[in-house]
């Protein structure tokens, strides 16, 4: 069975991230896209800077983004800085993402 012309752009798409995950920044369609910007911030914490604000904005996904590079941490809005639960997922990913977190949770980990 052949792939789909979807399945062909995505394919693409993932091969384009894995050259530069900066190309989110030159592709907006890219940044809608959960499972791209999830690749993105594997390799570049950054990326996270061109994920949609809707994907920003959730906080389901910023937890997944954390889990996949802690560092993303550096990059949320502070209401994630100051989830316990995202700063606990960042900080066992890596362990410097506790300099990214609130000043609370600094001076008191989870």
């Amino acid at each position: 069975m052949s792939a789909t012309y979807a399945e062909i752009c995505l394919s693409i798409a993932k091969e384009e991230i894995n050259e530069d995950p900066n190309i989110l920044s030159f592709n907006k369609d890219y940044g809608t896209n959960e499972e791209l910007v999830l690749l993105a911030v594997g390799i570049y914490h950054g990326a996270i800077c061109y994920a949609s604000k809707k994907l920003q904005e959730n906080r389901n996904f910023i937890l997944k983004a954390v889990k996949k590079n802690g560092l993303v941490l550096d990059y949320v809005s502070q209401e994630f800085k100051d989830d316990e639960e995202v700063v606990r997922a960042a900080i066992k990913q890596n362990p410097k993402a506790i300099f990214s977190a609130s000043e609370r949770l600094r001076k008191n980990p989870p």
